[in-house]
């Protein structure tokens, strides 16, 4: 359907409605209105190859970049629309004709500094794309890219994806940074058909191709006792809360302020193999050791009276679900589109889990001298402990068991197939404002990522040129990834705590863990960074 955007729109007259919001997209749509969650970010370390590498190819380094993006833009129509009537009960997409690319792309090169220097600049500017709001949405796209280069190490640069929730989920943040590394390693360049004027790109109708909402294309069966009993959690009095509730009232819910702290946890790849492979011997996946790690830390700092129990989620990839090309008239793989197909599945640990694991370590730190570090006697060492390693084994076990009837059920009684049923976001979550947090923390995995994608066809047309290259050795002239983050804003009203993982294929694990900064004392997410880290080097080098 298209339509002339209201009178009062007068920044975008003209354009063509696509399409309202589906129901997952308004729900993110008003998250960012309200400043609820700003933006979500995946960063990629990008080897650069030789011919780029000297710093008199920065200005071709950079048309590089400029052109793979812009390739990478019109293959994906969720990043050629425009979002018009935000705050109203039915936001639109549009579509755009043309946009500047100078408005997406930020370049930082340090000229000099040292290493720890570029990774300050890297966590500054990570910290304000994360708190940045998105503007002039009726006319510009909801993403921006920085890429960050140092004079110190020109061999690589880290380009982080910054994008809007309403456009697409976090899988899709892996997804285009794969369709950029696969058109710089296009045999084909696309420097030989320049696809921008002046930084400027030419789009073309999107409306066909713009995938449909989840609700549109699949049908999402609910059962009234699902219905009633959601509804009853989402509206009855908070004095009817159960005294041993496991809403995260400890994490209080305030706008203000809104601030986002993020650390790192690092694994190489022969530790992550060795967890990876503990993890199938004990019948779960990372997902759920790392609930698991999480539950312990925070019961083992939190008191009873404060949090007797705990509430998490995992964030469901439901492009499984979702018809592809050879399907049906939808012409696209959803394994391969941005695209909003995201769902969450939540996990609740009760009182006698939590009291058992506070007793164990509470055993623990009386048997145990006092540590020299800064924090909690031992709660560092707790990682290794034979009773608390067979609760960490029991507690993943059955998320994963939680999520994997979750994805046998199929798309029956998912939260999304109720989403329609509210008819103005905005007022449900100023409403959202007012009650206890219900979950501490969420796990959102994006797995791993090729990140070789297209060296073979590199190789094969140096082959074709007579490039005597030997076999097994790393091609100067292709593009590869070494590292993948991923990383989300605060969210004031969900969620207090985000892990989210990412992997490079044969190669390292990210973990990064973020938060709202000011509303407990950071320490105690600190720790928990320092617990988690700990539990996963131990069963990395347990295994070895």
């Amino acid at each position: 359907m298209k339509r002339e955007p209201e009178s009062h729109d007068r920044t975008n007259v003209g354009a063509k409605f696509i399409r309202p919001l589906g129901h997952l997209e308004c729900f993110q749509s008003a998250l960012h209105l309200i400043g609820l969650y700003r933006s979500t970010i995946v960063t990629c370390r990008f080897n650069i190859p030789g011919e780029f590498v000297d710093e008199s190819a920065q200005e071709q380094l950079m048309n590089k970049i400029e052109q793979a993006i812009a390739a990478a833009v019109l293959q994906h129509p969720f990043l050629q629309v425009g979002l018009v009537d935000e705050d109203s009960k039915c936001p639109h997409w549009v579509q755009l004709e043309t946009f500047d690319l100078a408005h997406h792309i930020q370049w930082q090169l340090l000229v000099e500094g040292s290493t720890e220097e570029y990774q300050a600049l890297y966590d500054s500017s990570l910290r304000e794309q994360l708190d940045t709001k998105f503007s002039n949405l009726q006319t510009r796209p909801a993403w921006r890219i920085v890429v960050l280069r140092s004079r110190r190490n020109l061999s690589h640069l880290d380009l982080m994806f910054v994008w809007n929730h309403p456009i697409a989920d976090g899988m899709s943040g892996k997804i285009f940074q794969e369709t950029v590394l696969r058109h710089l390693n296009d045999p084909i360049s696309v420097t030989e058909s320049p696809l921008l004027q002046n930084h400027v790109l030419r789009l073309s109708a999107i409306a066909e191709r713009l995938p449909p909402p989840m609700e549109k294309m699949v049908k999402f069966p609910i059962s009234l006792g699902f219905a009633a009993a959601t509804a009853w959690q989402e509206l009855k009095p908070s004095f009817l809360s159960s005294e041993h509730s496991t809403n995260a009232t400890w994490a209080p819910i305030r706008l203000e302020p809104y601030e986002t702290t993020q650390r790192i946890i690092s694994l190489d790849s022969s530790s992550l193999q060795n967890v990876l492979s503990a993890c199938r011997q004990n019948k779960t996946t990372l997902t759920g050791l790392l609930h698991a790690a999480v539950l312990i830390s925070l019961a083992t700092q939190l008191v009873d009276k404060e949090a007797p129990a705990f509430a998490s989620v995992t964030a469901l990839n439901l492009r499984r679900h979702m018809p592809s090309s050879s399907e049906g008239p939808l012409e696209f793989e959803a394994d391969q589109t941005m695209a909003n197909f995201v769902s969450r599945q939540i996990h609740k640990f009760d009182e006698a889990l939590v009291r058992k694991i506070r007793e164990l370590a509470a055993k623990y730190r009386e048997s145990s001298i006092p540590s020299n570090v800064d924090c909690e006697p031992n709660l560092q060492k707790l990682a290794g402990t034979d009773a608390l390693t067979e609760v960490l084994w029991a507690t993943a076990a059955r998320v994963r068991g939680e999520i994997q009837e979750r994805l046998d059920l199929g798309l029956k009684n998912d939260i999304v197939g109720l989403m329609g049923l509210v008819g103005d976001w905005r007022s449900q979550m100023k409403q959202d404002l007012k009650k206890p947090r219900s979950v501490a923390w969420n796990v959102t995995n994006l797995g791993v990522m090729d990140g070789k994608l297209g060296t073979a066809e590199v190789a094969q047309t140096q082959d074709a040129n007579n490039d005597n290259m030997p076999k097994d050795v790393s091609d100067p002239k292709g593009w590869s990834v070494s590292r993948a983050v991923f990383s989300l804003s605060a969210d004031v009203t969900e969620a207090f705590i985000h892990i989210s993982p990412m992997a490079i294929k044969a190669g390292d694990i990210n973990i990064e863990i973020s938060w709202q900064r000011g509303l407990i004392d950071d320490k105690i997410c600190e720790q928990l960074t320092v617990g988690v880290g700990e539990w996963l080097r131990f069963i990395g080098q347990a295994q070895s």
